[in-house]
């Protein structure tokens, strides 16, 4: 096998007197590893996606979120009873003004009863007036669930959820808290 290098780098290579052989076989079991781990990676998630199905859209448009640098912060759950066990988090992307959350064993709610609501604090805002996030219910064991603010949000502070009516409220009375979750200060 001959391996070409342009004149530049060939020139470079003998300059700095460099064991261009060792450096190449280094190269090719580099890439050659990183090959097979991908090749692993695609198997593992295949295996995944047969035994679970694929990733609902909400779930991977929260991974691209977080591969983008979304903030993510994990809930704490209050003593309300719908959230005794309750965990997860939610990722917020302040530039694209969107977000996911994720909540785990909150219970599930009767939609003609009640609904939950998320509350995103601004820094900008006074706290009497948090930007309504959207309204939604839990069905099952573990949600995935797109943040609608409708307002524009500067700087996000605090995420609670609340009980509220059917429909949601545009004041809340935070009478009954579920989840809050607070960013990293940064």
């Amino acid at each position: 096998m001959q391996v070409y290098l342009p004149d530049d780098l060939y020139d470079e290579v003998k300059s700095r007197k460099l064991p261009a052989s060792e450096l190449l076989q280094e190269a090719v079991r580099a890439e050659l590893e990183r090959q097979r781990a991908l090749e692993e990676t695609d198997a593992y998630l295949a295996e995944l996606d047969a035994e679970l199905g694929p990733p609902a859209a909400e779930e991977q448009a929260r991974a691209e979120l977080l591969a983008k640098g979304a903030d993510r912060s994990a809930w704490t759950a209050t003593k309300d009873p719908a959230s005794r066990g309750a965990d997860g988090d939610v990722v917020w992307s302040a530039q694209e003004q969107r977000g996911y959350m994720r909540m785990h064993g909150l219970a599930k709610n009767d939609p003609t009863a009640y609904q939950y609501q998320l509350w995103i604090f601004d820094a900008d805002r006074d706290d009497k007036f948090p930007v309504d996030g959207g309204v939604f219910d839990v069905k099952g064991d573990e949600v995935v669930v797109p943040v609608t603010a409708r307002l524009p949000v500067g700087k996000a502070v605090l995420f609670a959820v609340t009980i509220e009516k059917p429909g949601g409220v545009v004041v809340s009375k935070r009478e009954r808290i579920v989840l809050t979750a607070k960013p990293a200060a940064g």
